[in-house]
């Protein structure tokens, strides 16, 4: 037990991770972790990119940094370093198995998805004009971001691999919120609704102006649209099965979750068995 959890809570400190960190070839491996990281996000695509391609390379590029990690010496390293580098293959290995077991093709939870991901740029302070031309163009792509998830979990249905109904029955509440007759209901109208000092009142009232029209035009379309995905398209045709083991490879997929959130390599019938006791 104090081994999970002295992982668990240390797994924060992975982005972290490059401050105080000695030994060349793990500083080497965290910056590149940090410009690949770094390069998923761009003019073209400040929501980052979500397709197919783009796991495909981040496999190759994760699968390049399995073999860099397991030749740095861990009898040299100081603790610190050790630990860094111990969470640093652990992450790694997750992520791989992400992709191997096709996870990236469902990106659905019972309480969280890439529709409710975008949400979080409700949030957005905006106190000068580069942060509010940069929380529009947000908006902006928010149809790419749609398509690119709704392909994703198109091919997931096709290879059942998805969430049961019973797991999504409330994910009606999700989109409907966003559906809204008023601009100003919409909570992607917040960031927009004070002036920040910086920006003048009459550059602000443009802003404003822009936010409305793409709110309009686009952020409500792309929830009417998601809701009609969900209703007509994922939820008549997702699975009608229930555990993890039931999807394909889902023995080996269950096991590797446990894996991952123990921590531990526990054969999954002896963490029933404990559950039990």
């Amino acid at each position: 037990m104090k081994k999970v959890l002295f992982v668990v809570f240390l797994t924060p400190l992975i982005g972290m991770a490059q401050f105080g960190v000695k030994d060349p070839g793990l500083k080497k491996v965290i910056n590149k972790i940090d410009s690949f990281n770094k390069a998923v996000y761009s003019d073209s695509f400040p929501l980052g990119r979500f397709r197919q391609s783009d796991y495909q390379r981040s496999y190759s590029f994760r699968k390049g940094l399995e073999i860099e990690m397991k030749s740095i010496d861990k009898k040299t390293l100081d603790t610190n370093d050790l630990i860094s580098l111990s969470l640093l293959e652990f992450e790694n290995r997750n992520k791989l198995a992400d992709y191997e077991y096709k996870q990236y093709l469902n990106p659905l939870l019972s309480d969280d998805g890439f529709h409710i991901d975008f949400v979080g740029q409700s949030g957005t302070v905006i106190n000068n004009s580069k942060e509010a031309e940069q929380y529009l163009k947000k908006l902006q792509v928010f149809p790419m971001y749609v398509d690119d998830h709704l392909t994703l979990i198109r091919e997931g249905l096709k290879l059942g691999i998805s969430q049961p109904p019973v797991v999504i029955e409330g994910l009606r509440s999700t989109y409907e919120g966003h559906i809204v007759d008023s601009v100003e209901k919409s909570m992607f109208y917040r960031p927009l609704a004070k002036r920040p000092l910086a920006i003048s009142p009459g550059d602000w009232v443009k802003y404003q102006q822009r936010g409305r029209q793409m709110i309009r035009n686009i952020i409500v379309p792309q929830y009417v649209r998601i809701r009609k995905f969900f209703e007509e398209e994922y939820l008549p045709n997702t699975r009608k099965t229930l555990g993890a083991t039931e999807m394909p490879g889902g023995q080996n997929l269950y096991q590797q979750r446990i894996d991952y959130y123990t921590t531990t390599q526990m054969p999954f019938e002896e963490v029933y068995q404990i559950g039990l006791k």
